[in-house]
């Protein structure tokens, strides 16, 4: 069995004013995380009113804590210039539809966003743990011509924040007539990293007071377990 990470950690915003942690999550629209697949994502999004630009990849790969200090973080939009270099927000400004109106504006462009010329953050690299729902590879090369916004979401959380930036980022795209493919990332635990189907993930939730946020931090070393 392919190594499985043994903690993923996620950042949610969420609401102030609570002591309970558990209790702000819950409140601010977070479930009980599963695993999942290809196929109950699927099933997911059918039961949602269709997005445009949709294109939903799976996360292949096991997601730990470390990536969360670093630009491969799952947990937060990526942006890419049309040749496959990453574009980092030089204000920690990472809402697509703000990429999408700088995007408009090459000088714009230049002033709130930074170029990296780098191949461990380029477009291929971002790319290379994606599937599509049918198990399919996808190619910077496809894509190249068009910045490339990156939005994360899973099941149990970030589903509405990732619907509403889609939705407003699809209108600015239309109303500037931008070159911007938008994909979206699922990040929920997956039966192809070794899980049981359907398990319950449990978590620990710490309320975060200065940055208004809860981290939960996931062991699921009892699903690995609980799947040999």
């Amino acid at each position: 069995m392919r190594q499985i990470t043994l903690y993923i950690v996620v950042a949610a915003h969420l609401l102030l004013f609570l002591s309970c942690a558990q209790g702000i999550y819950k409140l601010a629209g977070g479930k009980s995380p599963r695993v999942e697949n290809a196929s109950t994502v699927q099933a997911f999004l059918n039961q949602k009113d269709s997005l445009p630009a949709l294109h939903t990849y799976i996360h292949q790969t096991p997601l730990d804590s470390a990536s969360l200090l670093n630009f491969n973080t799952a947990w937060s939009n990526k942006f890419f210039d049309p040749n496959g270099n990453a574009l980092v927000p030089k204000n920690e400004n990472n809402w697509a539809p703000f990429f999408a109106h700088t995007a408009a504006n090459p000088d714009s462009l230049s002033i709130h966003f930074e170029k990296l010329i780098d191949t461990n953050r380029n477009l291929n690299k971002a790319l290379a743990p994606l599937r599509t729902l049918d198990r399919k590879n996808i190619f910077a090369e496809n894509l190249i011509g068009n910045y490339v916004v990156i939005i994360p979401w899973m099941k149990y959380a970030l589903y509405k924040d990732m619907r509403e930036e889609v939705l407003e980022t699809a209108k600015i795209i239309r109303q500037k007539n931008i070159p911007i493919q938008i994909i979206l990332m699922n990040t929920d635990f997956q039966e192809s990293w070794g899980l049981p189907l359907g398990k319950k993930v449990d978590g620990k939730y710490i309320w975060n007071k200065s940055e208004r946020s809860v981290e939960a931090t996931y062991n699921i070393v009892p699903l690995i377990n609980s799947s040999n």
